[in-house]
């Protein structure tokens, strides 16, 4: 008898041809025919609608969008209340000057200033005396050394210990009198609760003080709001659909609803093919990845095959990414002053005592209730009768599991003991609306920043931008906010990204046009 030896195929060890061609692995397995597209884009968000209305206004046609959900938009999320939007994520136009949003709406009267330019604030304790004229200095102070560009550029600290330092060292030195320690440990913890807010950070210690000098900030007024239509808009503007129905791109046929990507596949022969958790298969050329970057640290081991190369590997662990979650409580009438500029909740010893004490349902941390995890109580523009609650710190994703009843008599509870004297008639609310992006499978977070981390790694959102090229050819490109390297975190700083990928693939097919003889 002969014993003959069982070779492997050679394709063994390339997924996506064994998979292909092996056929007792496709006995076991549902395939699905494969469609072909020039460019595949993967998510419908801000990046991504950008980037493919990009493609088709330089007449490269053959394209799809796989989006996960059944929306477009991403982390825009506008929804009606009472004939008026309301963003669940992005909200403002953040500046004028060198912004890609403001370039494209202002025209169109579209945009207008915020009744809240969160430069101002209205602090409230129950247990502190807060002089409004030592307030403002302080917080006077507080902007200064965060706004030190050569300072923190210099620094190898988080942002939370460089802070600190300058703090005391700064009101001492300013103001030229005494403050208890309950005073100013109440205040800072208030601004540590802001920076959290603007960089969605779980901690300000996670956050990198030299980081911060990367982001660039647009000149002009930085909070314009949408009046009553939400950050959709944009879209709409972005898509042709907003005015002129002659300029309409046709991109929403393009669009390919509840998708979800499990893996992306790259072979030189075949290009980059793509399989969905339904089964469905997708090929291309080229594929644009704007998935955000808290999905990329959940997917990176399983999702790409070959796996990324090591750099961009560290890119996605080292850079920040985290969550700030909305609460839009809609009341009967609106109770506070019409020219209330929100109520910030500054929180002593003795507030986190009693609230934790007589409110002790929901999740708690290191003796702190999660109701201490509110920044404030802010009106919003496109309706009065609503009260903006931000939600920001480690415990975000616990709060996202709370009940509607629980959060609603967490919030009342807090309201009416920071403001009940002031304000003694204040009416149950009729309704509470929550953003939940840290458990949302498609966001897995809201913003990105720049980590602590990603200073030790030194790591960059260029690294995260670098394409991946077959034969000296880009075929899996990288954009959304976190690839921006100075708009990071922002809705111009993620259509700024799909538009340059965009005109990275439009530059290979000018390569690959002949040329003229003449």
């Amino acid at each position: 008898m002969i014993k003959m030896k069982l070779c492997t195929p050679i394709y063994k060890n390339n997924l996506l041809l064994y998979t292909v061609l092996n056929p007792f692995v496709r006995r076991g397995m549902k395939i699905v025919g494969m469609e072909k597209a020039d460019v595949i884009v993967i998510g419908a968000g801000a990046a991504g609608i950008a980037a493919s209305c990009r493609l088709l206004q330089n007449n490269i046609q053959n394209i799809l969008i796989l989006e996960a959900r059944n929306r477009i938009g991403g982390r825009i999320h506008s929804i009606q209340v009472d004939g008026s939007s309301i963003d669940l994520g992005a909200q403002w136009c953040h500046g004028e000057e060198n912004n890609v949003v403001y370039t494209l709406a202002k025209d169109l009267d579209v945009l207008s200033p915020s009744i809240n330019d969160y430069t101002s604030f209205n602090l409230y304790s129950p247990t502190l005396f807060l002089d409004k004229d030592v307030v403002e200095q302080i917080l006077a102070i507080s902007m200064m050394i965060a706004d030190d560009m050569e300072a923190l550029e210099n620094s190898e600290e988080n942002f939370g210990e460089y802070f600190k330092k300058r703090f005391l060292a700064e009101i001492g030195k300013q103001l030229q009198q005494e403050f208890t320690p309950q005073f100013t440990n109440a205040l800072m913890d208030w601004i540590h609760k802001l920076e959290m807010c603007l960089n969605a950070c779980p901690t300000w210690y996670d956050l990198s003080a030299k980081g911060l000098i990367h982001f660039k900030s647009c000149d002009g007024n930085y909070y314009l709001h949408w009046r009553d239509r939400g950050y959709k808009t944009i879209l709409d503007i972005l898509m042709g659909e907003f005015s002129d129905p002659e300029r309409k791109l046709p991109i929403r046929e393009k669009i390919v609803f509840n998708k979800t990507v499990t893996r992306i596949l790259t072979d030189k022969q075949i290009g980059v093919t793509i399989l969905c958790s339904d089964g469905s298969r997708y090929n291309a050329k080229q594929v644009l990845v704007t998935l955000p970057l808290g999905v990329l640290k959940k997917t990176r081991n399983s999702l790409f095959e070959p796996q990324l190369p090591l750099y961009k590997v560290d890119a996605i662990n080292g850079l920040g990414f985290g969550t700030v979650n909305k609460i839009f409580l809609k009341f009967p009438l609106q109770w506070w002053q019409r020219d209330c500029q929100g109520i910030s909740t500054v929180w002593s010893e003795k507030d986190i005592e009693y609230v934790s004490k007589e409110f002790p349902h929901g999740p708690v941390q290191g003796g702190k209730s999660w109701l201490e995890s509110i920044f404030g109580f802010y009106p919003i523009d496109s309706h009065s009768n609503i009260l903006l609650v931000w939600v920001v710190g480690s415990l975000v994703e616990e709060i996202e599991k709370l009940t509607n009843d629980v959060i609603i008599s967490g919030l009342m509870f807090v309201l009416k003991y920071f403001v009940g004297s002031r304000y003694p008639d204040i009416p149950n609310p009729d309704a509470v609306i929550c953003s939940k992006w840290n458990s949302d499978p498609y966001t897995c977070g809201s913003y990105s920043y720049r980590s602590i981390l990603s200073n030790k790694m030194n790591v960059f959102a260029s690294d995260l931008a670098k394409p991946i090229s077959l034969n000296d050819k880009p075929v899996l490109m990288f954009a959304g906010e976190a690839t921006s390297s100075h708009q990071y975190s922002t809705v111009h700083g993620a259509i700024s990204s799909g538009f340059r990928e965009a005109d990275r693939i439009i530059s290979t097919y000018k390569k690959a046009e002949p040329k003229s003889k003449l």
